[in-house]
């Protein structure tokens, strides 16, 4: 019997970043596909496994989807794409206000994606509605400097999920 994949969607700001918060999640993707190869899980990557910016996420939409990138397009593949996560890794790096109403659409969706946030300590959540979700969801908090401080919490929220799957 083969094992199921994690389906992974992955938020990453787009309009409010640019080279060095492209870097910065280039780093934790990179560790999330150690962490793939290192515990054996299989991988979705819902989203993509690609840093972006404010200057190649609408390019990149259009290539991958084969669609005029507009509002209505990408909220429809976004959420197409959250229906069916296993697991929600929000990587954040500047204000994203597309990340906000992702997650507000995760907390009230049937079911609900268990989320990683891995929040860079230059973008921290200000939010208070965005803070101690632990009563409506599964969720995980970690705040870095460096991204190499994710990879443990990461690894046990990763390695659980894709245990729940199984």
């Amino acid at each position: 019997m083969s094992k199921k994949d994690v389906k992974l969607f992955i938020r990453q700001p787009l309009t409010q970043s640019g080279e060095e918060s492209k870097a910065i999640v280039g780093a934790v993707e990179k560790i999330v596909e150690d962490i793939r190869q290192q515990n054996d899980i299989n991988i979705d990557y819902l989203t993509g496994i690609t840093p972006l910016s404010e200057k190649t996420f609408r390019e990149n939409f259009e290539n991958n989807q084969g669609v005029e990138f507009n509002p209505v397009n990408f909220r429809n593949y976004r959420l197409g794409q959250l229906d069916q996560a296993d697991a929600f890794l929000y990587i954040r790096t500047a204000m994203s206000e597309s990340g906000a109403f992702e997650i507000s659409y995760n907390v009230n969706a049937r079911p609900k994606a268990p989320m990683f946030f891995a929040i860079w300590k230059g973008a921290p959540i200000k939010t208070t509605l965005l803070r101690q979700l632990d009563d409506v969801l599964d969720v995980t908090y970690v705040e870095f400097d460096d991204p190499e401080e994710v990879r443990g919490p990461l690894t046990d929220f990763l390695v659980r999920i894709d245990k729940q799957i199984q």
